[in-house]
């Protein structure tokens, strides 16, 4: 599910609720009914003698795996249901029953999150975004987790999204298939890993990794 600008988000009686404006999506909606009534709310750090020192934070993209939810944008930090302000960066996960923020997810992202997605058996999250780096080592673009440990997962190491002049480009969607073998990934990049691409490209999982498909 796709969700744009968004300040905050209710999950009440089966309904989702954004405070704001209307949400847009762009795949059929996760099953909302179980949630507690929940609330959260991101935000930006502004800079020094800055005018917008209530400025909103911005959520790009949801994805429910299990008992939680994955919340990725263009934010800093998230205040939970019990009025906790905890310092995430673009990449944060919380409780669906609670809205509490998990304190056992926290990586470290440097730049913004566009999409997420679960792998099929639910063990994996993938990430993408406008990044280079994910808990200090070098991650152009995306980057996957392990669900049960929150740790990076190897699976999508040494993968580069460019720009034609080799800067990072953003990842902006990642569908994984069925089988779990193939990740379609869209973005700006004309580039993967030095291999022309165009804003799309196919990966597949071969010895343990995945790797840019070149048929």
């Amino acid at each position: 599910m796709k969700t744009l600008g968004l300040q905050r988000i209710v999950l009440a009686a089966g309904v989702l609720v954004v405070c704001g404006m209307a949400a847009a999506t762009h795949a059929s909606p996760p099953d909302f009914s179980e949630y507690a009534l929940s609330s959260w709310e991101c935000c930006t750090t502004p800079p020094d003698n800055a005018q917008i020192a209530n400025e909103d934070g911005r959520v790009d993209d949801l994805c429910v795996i299990g008992n939680t939810i994955y919340i990725g944008g263009n934010f800093q930090k998230v205040r939970d249901p019990g009025g906790n302000v905890v310092d995430r960066t673009f990449l944060a996960a919380v409780d669906k029953d609670t809205g509490t923020v998990l304190r056992t997810f926290n990586p470290t992202l440097n730049d913004r999150v566009y999409s997420l997605a679960g792998s099929p058996d639910g063990a994996t999250l993938y990430v993408g975004g406008k990044f280079d780096t994910a808990n200090g080592q070098s991650h152009r673009g995306i980057v996957a987790f392990n669900v049960a440990t929150g740790a990076v997962d190897p699976v999508l190491d040494g993968l580069d999204f460019e720009f034609s002049g080799g800067t990072v480009a953003p990842v902006k969607e990642i569908t994984p298939a069925s089988s779990g073998n193939d990740l379609y990934v869209g973005g700006g990049f004309v580039k993967v890993s030095g291999t022309s691409r165009t804003h799309l490209a196919r990966l597949t999982f071969q010895s343990g990794h995945f790797v840019l498909n070149t048929t």
